[in-house]
């Protein structure tokens, strides 16, 4: 940032105790304040990781359950309680109700939104499992959480076992939303059921004993007037304290619909009572696995990186949502339940890329909607209802080319008039703005600048140019012309204002021509003018050549002095921003920097949870890794994350963005990862939706190669097919059937559309150390500081650097596991210095049983 102050603070000399036998000049450089420990605002302690449990970035995470167009969501807590705002099921175990604490929890199958977790605790295992359906022809607006709880006792001996669960209307701690409670509320059991105001709560299984609160066996219908009850005071305990033999097992199954079911629905609960857990986990397991596998999608041989694609569609999912009058939308998540159109562009294009287009078109009625009487279409959620320039480009563009994925002429033509008023627009700005560019805007949000917004043109010009396109696809010859003399007129405007605003290191900044920032828009200097979207140059947008300088220059500048643990921060440095980061990662696999892409996706990987969700910001760089008070999932990173995967193995690139649609060809398998390279391994692409058509093709490694095969159902034939050469090899041959003329261009085999196969020969280049690149990279970060209030930016190191035991660690595979390994020895480094510089470490845990 320009003016942001930048100052070297004065490094504590600490004593780095972690390389206790190693002087030198690593020491006094790992002392430099920027990439000092003693610097984090907090750390967490090392017991926070469990290496034997899928890995989370943060210890408190936080995931969802249930269907698809929930009217709210059903939040799983870090410490694996069931939140739904109306009231929250929690659990316990052991003779002293120690509260339960699910951290690492997963997945089924790693991405089927069946929560499991389980643990080993004084010689009884102990199993937790949770998912949330609709019970039959009862649709989304009250699912039914189904819990199982399985326990074994693996001791030589007999022993009671002890676990119970609990109804609160919070437990507080990272729970998004302000509960439903009652202090008057009259609590009661009946049969196999609790329930409070004459409404079902839930359901559970056996003969527990039953407590009214914590320390008072059930009696009577109570309430606040019998028992001091708050927010957080468990009421309603089922405690079950079965005594099982060597090897003996006990089951626990509870059944909690979202919201308390008043007994006159009578239909309802009968279907309740009969609801069986294990037919409703096999239709939850076949629903999941028909809609994300019944479209597009991949088959990849490391299951971080395959989960994660499936697992975003999911989250994605969970967040459509449906009004009281029967609407459906989709919303963006845990933390944001609106819809923004701003995030709606990666979801659409994930959406239809992966084969569901009913989660699509849902939403055009409320773009619709949106469009004012100029034209302009107002994204309320990020605009705070404000009529100004924010997502008018990425809803156009949304709108216009969910039609070349899709053949949907009638629902087209009905969205007509909206694109028509949505490019008039764009023209009438044109026209009367003195640079040609669209109407500047103010610090609503993103890049939280005055003037005229970088990404906003970018977005209009690739907006104008899937008019182009739509119009063409509805057949309107005059339409389409008239739109390409704007697109083209247009285009000279954003082209022209790019080379007059980039810097001299090609950087392009947030705005074009002077705009405002900092104190003049009545902001902190630092939350403001933040690199967002200002680099999307190539991808999707195509408004320049892969080989520009400035494509780089700004690839460059940003990361430079805007990354921390390998991924991009917002408020300059503050906070990460997990997800932003794919709009550079986007970039790089656009320009074929494969290792760049590969070590951004493995990073963006990293800051996810452990059942693959992400979050927004609020995280201080090397700090306490919680992002708090805004928990993930948040459904634009889980758009964004499986987005880039897709993009990684296929895209669509050339002639403007299609413009010119005899340039335009098919990319495939441009960023692969040298662990996934083991002879008779495959990476698959299943049914993906491209622009061309519908494609399958599958790379298979082999020992001194690989072989491509290719079955591809093209309804527009693409000029090419380029398969990328893993940066990792050296090509030596390359033949293709049918035997057609094959070449090699910019890194890739070039195809024609006629491809089937492809055989490859190549040898492998001499191993890179990944891992002293990740170290040094870490150790090359500017980081931060406060004088008051005032955000202090402390410049990097020129170089990075390494302790001789790190220097004397031979070169492994690039993985997700190696990266892995690198942030948590880059996180202990520090830790050791925060901890020295006399600081606490923070150690989680859950709720108290109140």
């Amino acid at each position: 940032m320009k003016n942001i102050l930048l100052v070297l603070c004065v490094a504590v000399c600490l004593n780095v105790s972690v390389f206790p036998q190693e002087k030198a000049a690593s020491f006094i450089q790992a002392d430099y304040a920027a990439i000092n420990g003693a610097f984090s605002v907090n750390m967490v302690a090392a017991g926070a990781d469990n290496p034997a449990k899928e890995w989370s970035y943060t210890p408190k995470n936080t995931t969802v359950i249930g269907v698809p167009f929930t009217p709210a969501p059903v939040q799983v807590t870090f410490d694996g309680a069931i939140y739904t705002q109306d009231s929250e099921l929690f659990f316990f175990y052991r003779e002293k109700r120690k509260p339960l604490f699910a951290a690492q929890k997963t997945f089924y199958q790693g991405w089927i939104p069946i929560v499991q977790y389980d643990w080993t605790e004084e010689q009884i295992q102990y199993a937790v499992e949770m998912f949330g359906f609709a019970l039959q022809d009862e649709g989304p607006n009250n699912s039914v959480q189904f819990v199982k709880i399985k326990m074994k006792n693996l001791s030589p001996e007999k022993k009671p076992i002890h676990f119970g669960a609990a109804i609160r209307a919070s437990g507080v701690d990272h729970r998004l939303g302000k509960p439903a409670f009652n202090k008057e509320s009259l609590y009661q059991f009946e049969g196999s059921e609790f329930e409070c105001d004459d409404k079902i709560v839930y359901q559970f299984s056996g003969q527990p004993a039953l407590f009214a609160v914590k320390d008072a066996p059930y009696t009577a219908p109570f309430s606040s007037k019998n028992h001091p009850i708050s927010e957080d005071t468990g009421v309603g305990i089922v405690s079950y304290s079965p005594v099982l033999p060597p090897n003996g097992e006990y089951e626990i199954t509870l059944k909690y619909p979202r919201r308390a079911v008043a007994k006159s629905g009578t239909a309802f609960i009968e279907k309740l009572r009969k609801a069986d857990y294990n037919d409703y986990r096999s239709a939850c397991v076949d629903f999941w696995t028909k809609t994300i596998e019944g479209g597009g999608y991949f088959a990849i041989p490391e299951k971080r990186v395959n989960d994660s694609y499936k697992a975003g569609l999911v989250h994605l999912i969970l967040a459509t949502r449906t009004h009281g009058n029967d609407v459906k939308r989709q919303g963006s998540g845990l933390p944001y339940d609106g819809i923004f159109f701003n995030d709606f562009i990666d979801m659409r294009l994930i959406y239809d890329a992966a084969g569901l287009p009913e989660f699509v078109e849902v939403n055009f009625d409320w773009l619709k909607k949106s469009v004012n009487k100029e034209g302009l279409f107002v994204d309320s959620s990020v605009s705070h209802n404000k009529e100004i320039m924010t997502s008018h480009g990425q809803a156009l563009y949304s709108v216009c080319n969910h039609f070349i994925y899709h053949d949907n002429k009638q629902l087209a033509q009905e969205m007509l008039d909206t694109v028509q008023k949505a490019v008039g627009l764009i023209a009438n700005d044109h026209q009367k703005q003195p640079n040609g560019l669209v109407r500047p805007s103010s610090t609503f949000d993103a890049e939280m600048i005055q003037g005229y917004y970088t990404s906003h043109n970018l977005w209009c010009l690739l907006a104008l140019r899937s008019a182009v396109l739509y119009a063409e696809y509805l057949d309107l010859k005059d339409l389409a012309r008239q739109w390409r003399t704007l697109e083209h007129s247009y285009r000279k405007s954003v082209l022209l204002a790019i080379e007059q605003s980039a810097a001299a290191d090609g950087y392009v900044p947030t705005g074009l021509y002077p705009f405002k920032f900092g104190k003049e828009t009545g902001w902190a200097e630092y939350a403001t003018n933040q690199d967002w979207e200002n680099m999307l140059l190539v991808y999707p947008t195509e408004t320049l050549a892969v080989n520009d300088y400035k494509v780089k220059g700004t690839l460059t500048h940003i990361r430079k002095n805007k990354f921390r643990e390998g991924v991009l921060t917002y408020r300059n440095g503050q906070h990460l921003h997990q997800y932003a980061t794919t709009n550079l990662t986007n970039q790089h696999i656009a320009i074929n920097d494969q290792i760049t892409a590969l070590y951004d996706l493995y990073h963006i990987l990293l800051h996810n949870g452990s059942t693959h969700e992400g979050f927004e910001n609020m995280v201080d760089p090397w700090g306490d890794r919680d992002p708090a008070p805004i928990p993930g999932p948040h459904a634009w990173a889980a758009a964004k994350t499986s987005l880039l995967i897709r993009n990684a193995l296929i895209r669509e690139y050339g002639g403007y963005a299609g413009l010119n649609g005899s340039e335009r060809s098919l990319y495939l398998f441009s960023v692969i990862s040298p662990c996934w390279d083991k002879e008779n391994q495959k990476v698959e692409i299943i049914n993906a939706r491209t622009e061309f058509g519908t494609v399958n093709a599958t790379l298979t490694f082999k020992e001194k190669g690989a072989g491509v095969s290719i079955d591809a159902r093209f309804v527009r034939t693409p000029k090419n097919i380029f398969i990328a050469v893993p940066h990792f090899k050296t090509l030596k041959n390359v033949t293709i059937t049918p035997p057609l003329p094959v070449s090699l261009e910019s890194g890739y085999i070039v195809c024609p559309p006629e491809t089937k196969a492809v055989e490859i020969e190549w040898t492998d280049k001499e191993q890179v150390n990944h891992f002293h690149t990740l170290l040094e990279n870490y150790r090359k970060e500017p980081g931060i500081c406060y004088r008051g209030s005032e955000l202090i930016v402390i410049p990097p190191l020129s170089e990075g650097f390494l302790f001789a035991s790190e220097r004397s660690q031979a070169a492994e595979v690039l993985s997700f596991d190696l990266v892995k390994k690198a942030f948590l020895t880059e996180y202990n480094r520090r830790r050791v210095q925060y901890q020295d510089a006399g600081k606490t470490l923070l150690t989680p845990e859950p709720p108290a049983f109140r």
